[in-house]
């Protein structure tokens, strides 16, 4: 039975589909489990017990987005395709699309929970020269940190054994390309909507011919981010 933060965060996180990131479903969340005979069934948690587990102000609520995220990641390492292909493009598109499937159940609370989570944070200023969403995001930072974990999860899964620029500029597109994607399923109208997977197929494949071509790492890069900018443009992805 749910009892330390872990646990209730846990125990939560398969409900947030039905019920959104709220406090009131991690006051809930404590209720749920397997008692014993002899255990008094338990109420929900107070508005004290939550601030004394995760802190004032909107931190459970916090609290349970970040748990949500990185079971998010946890999920895409159950990607069976990863150990039956050699193809490691075949391997980094199946990746990023479980993470986008992922995302699916919970759609109609993500843009609201990913405009909190941004919305608290100072805003901070930055030189990446990446074609960002235009989602009212007030500081995309946490957005960038996001992609990146995604990105560098499915570097790690596949094996990817590129070190120095080359490292940093394929996670740095792998990150953009899922950016991209993510914005536009959060701006779709409908969760059976798979545009935003055929988006991300699309960019991927662009990515894939572009690093086949060009051998310098900042040609490659500058001709990738063109490319996906464009290819997300055409499709709608952005507001032009």
């Amino acid at each position: 039975m749910a009892s330390s933060p872990i646990q209730l965060l846990r125990t939560a996180v398969p409900l947030v589909q039905t019920y959104g990131f709220s406090r009131s479903l991690l006051a809930h969340a404590y209720t749920l489990g397997s008692p014993n005979a002899n255990d008094v069934p338990r109420q929900p948690l107070s508005d004290a017990a939550l601030r004394a587990l995760f802190g004032a102000g909107d931190a459970p609520e916090r609290a349970l987005f970040g748990e949500w995220l990185r079971v998010g990641l946890e999920d895409m390492r159950n990607d069976a395709s990863t150990s039956t292909t050699g193809d490691r493009h075949a391997q980094l598109n199946s990746l990023l699309l479980r993470r986008l499937e992922w995302n699916t159940p919970a759609l109609s609370h993500l843009p609201s929970a990913f405009r909190h989570w941004t919305a608290l944070a100072a805003p901070t200023t930055t030189q990446l020269h990446i074609p960002l969403p235009t989602l009212p995001f007030r500081n995309p930072m946490p957005i960038f940190k996001h992609t990146l974990d995604v990105a560098d999860e499915a570097l790690v899964i596949t094996g990817d054994s590129s070190r120095g620029p080359e490292w940093y500029a394929r996670r740095a597109a792998l990150a953009t390309i899922y950016g991209i994607a993510e914005s536009h399923q959060l701006q779709s109208s409908s969760p059976r909507d798979g545009s935003a997977q055929v988006l991300l197929s699309r960019m991927l494949e662009e990515a894939n011919r572009a690093r086949l071509a060009r051998d310098d790492v900042l040609g490659f890069s500058d001709y990738l981010l063109r490319s996906i900018q464009g290819i997300a443009r055409s499709s709608g992805a952005f507001v032009r």
